[in-house]
């Protein structure tokens, strides 16, 4: 699992989640737009890369890993985002 990683690995684990976002998984993508979203992990809070992430992850990725649960909830953090707007 991914957050694991990312808690014991620090930086190195955030580095991995961001580089397999940026090629195209929607898991790297669904966890880092959550990261942002919650400022998890030592990242601000940031709703526009929130948001950046959180549509790769609902739809735009390459790579497909995530279950149609974890693509619904992208979508519902999506719709919060919109709402908080």
């Amino acid at each position: 699992m991914v957050v694991p990683l990312i808690r014991r690995s620090g930086s190195f684990g955030l580095v991995l989640v961001t580089e397999a976002a940026t090629n195209g998984s929607d898991f790297g993508a669904y966890t880092l737009g959550k990261a942002f979203l919650e400022g998890n992990f030592g990242l601000t809070k940031d709703p526009v890369r929130a948001r950046f992430w959180l549509v790769k992850a609902a739809g735009e990725c390459e790579f497909k890993h995530m279950s149609e649960s974890g693509k619904a909830n992208a979508t519902r953090l999506l719709r919060e985002l919109d709402a908080a707007e």
